[in-house]
């Protein structure tokens, strides 16, 4: 468990083990509203590809006709799901979460969605002024961006000796 200071009141966090579950025992919940470009998805592939696996997928067991037996859906992980059927893998880290209802399930779903972020530009700006060597043709791709117009919303553009004039 891990220790955590709130209010005052120190409080043992809870973790779940995961366990390898077969990929055919796995299906997605198809009113996931989280989507993805083609090119982010392959990127994520590629990332997986060359990377360890270290983020389960969460899971519920499943009573639905899709699969046969024992199964389970997912609600976070569905696209490293996808990406590990691309790449051939036969099972995957997941856990499992056996008390929650369909409704709490899905409330999930759409949170961890929801509460991953997004960059803070001064701090993207900054981040990116330290990465001596890499192509900036490239640093898109490798930052997970689908191209470069969408990292520039996240990049403080220095304004000209003209334009810091007038403030």
């Amino acid at each position: 468990t891990l220790e955590h200071n709130c209010s005052g009141r120190t409080e043992s966090m809870k973790f779940k083990e995961s366990e390898m579950i077969a990929l055919d025992r796995l299906h997605i919940d198809e009113m996931n509203p989280n989507e993805q470009t083609d090119t982010t998805f392959n990127n994520l592939v590629a990332e997986m590809d060359k990377q360890y696996f270290d983020h389960p997928l969460g899971v519920c067991p499943c009573k639905c006709s899709l699969i046969d037996g024992d199964h389970y859906i997912i609600f976070s992980g569905a696209h490293r799901y996808k990406g590990a059927k691309v790449l051939g893998v036969t099972e995957l880290p997941c856990t499992v979460y056996s008390e929650m209802s369909d409704t709490e399930r899905r409330l999930m779903l759409v949170r961890r969605n929801m509460l991953v972020g997004s960059p803070d530009p001064r701090k993207m700006t900054a981040l990116v002024k330290t990465l001596d060597g890499v192509d900036p043709k490239e640093l898109p791709t490798l930052l997970g961006f689908d191209n470069e117009r969408e990292m520039q919303r996240f990049i403080v553009k220095e304004k000209s000796a003209v334009e810091t004039s007038f403030l």
